[in-house]
């Protein structure tokens, strides 16, 4: 019997859509966990280059936004599927997905204006596309549990 025929049928589109953004955000929160990590405690010089590095209790906020961010893109969508918890982290998420927009739209309108580096462009895409599938993940996710 041909397994692959099984697995197709009880995986339709929207469940193989899903799979695909939801483990690309687990990488992306991971990702920024690492990156969080590296720059304020491993090698905090390369990260405030611009003078002498600020004492922690200045640098709190640069260190827990992006954990909060990376914390919701990890966090499993079973445990928020219900109306209150299902509202609350769309709620952030898009939040979160409003500030990406503008820091990626700003990171290009930079590159133009200045000439800044040409990495720029690339990082400013990727920001746009994590702020628009990290809200509708969540929402395909409350759909095929509604289903």
């Amino acid at each position: 019997m041909d397994f692959s025929i099984c697995f197709m049928n009880k995986m339709n589109a929207s469940k193989i859509t899903y799979l695909i953004l939801r483990y690309f955000l687990i990488f992306v929160g991971i990702f920024i966990i690492i990156g969080t990590y590296s720059n304020h405690f491993i090698m905090p010089g390369l990260y405030y280059d611009a003078g002498p590095i600020p004492p922690m209790r200045d640098r709190l906020c640069d260190i827990f936004l992006p954990l909060f961010y990376a914390t919701l893109l990890i966090l499993p969508h079973r445990y928020t599927i219900k109306n209150l918890t299902f509202s609350i982290k769309m709620s952030l998420l898009l939040v979160a997905s409003f500030w990406l927009v503008y820091a990626g739209l700003l990171g290009i309108l930079n590159h133009f204006q200045s000439g800044k580096h040409w990495l720029i462009i690339p990082t400013s895409i990727v920001f746009l596309f994590i702020s628009v599938i990290a809200p509708f993940s969540l929402w395909i996710k409350r759909k095929i549990h509604l289903e």
